[in-house]
C-alpha cells in the first residue's frame, strides 16, 4: 500500500517514477530523508542522504551546521546502488558565497533496508545499511523516522548566515 501511495504521489507531481528491483527492494523504497544523526546525538557532525522519486538526490554534509551538500543521480541495478555526484555547493567564510563545483561523489555498494531494532534510541523506523563507508565518510547505516519518507516538499539545505534570496 505504502508503495502504490509512493508511486501515485510522483506520477500526481508529474515525476515519471522508474522501478528497479533490488532482492526484492524497490527503488521507491529508498525515497526519503535518511541520517546518522540518530546513532551519534552528541556529535556535531550529521551525513543525510536524500533519494527523490525521479532519480536524483541530495548529500548534505553538518558539521555544526551546514557545510556543504552535493546533487547527484542514481540508479538501483540487479543488487547495487549506484550514485554519481553532479554539483557540490559549499558557503565560503570568506566570499560570503556559496561556491559551486562539479561533484567528485561516485558511489557504489550493495545495500539492504530493514527495521530498525533500536528504534526506541535513534527514533529511526528504518535503517539503510551499505557493505561499505558511504563516500569520505565512516557511515554504512544511516537512518529514515516515519515522517521522512515523504520529500514531495524537499528543498535544497539553506547555508546559515546566508540570506534565502542568495542560495543557490
Amino acid at each position: 500500500m505504502a508503495l502504490a501511495k509512493d508511486i501515485g504521489l510522483a506520477a500526481s507531481l508529474g515525476i515519471n517514477v522508474a522501478r528497479y528491483s533490488h532482492a526484492g527492494i524497490v527503488m521507491t523504497e529508498l525515497i526519503g530523508r535518511w541520517s546518522t544523526l540518530g546513532f551519534y546525538p552528541h556529535d556535531p557532525q550529521n551525513e543525510v542522504l536524500v533519494f527523490l522519486p525521479d532519480g536524483t538526490g541530495v548529500f548534505e554534509f553538518y558539521w555544526w551546521r551546514l557545510s556543504s551538500y552535493e546533487t547527484f543521480n542514481y540508479v538501483v541495478e540487479s543488487n547495487q546502488l549506484t550514485i554519481h555526484g553532479t554539483e557540490m555547493y559549499a558557503y565560503s567564510d570568506d566570499t560570503k558565497h556559496v561556491e559551486t563545483e562539479t561533484s567528485r561523489l561516485r558511489f557504489v555498494s550493495s545495500f539492504s533496508i530493514r527495521q530498525d531494532d533500536h528504534q526506541a534510541t535513534t527514533g529511526y523506523v528504518n535503517l539503510l545499511e551499505f557493505d561499505r563507508p558511504f563516500s569520505l565518510s565512516r557511515a554504512t547505516k544511516f537512518g529514515r523516522r516515519a515522517a521522512d519518507v515523504d520529500v514531495s516538499v524537499y528543498k535544497p539545505p539553506v547555508f546559515a548566515g546566508m540570506d534565502t534570496d542568495r542560495q543557490v
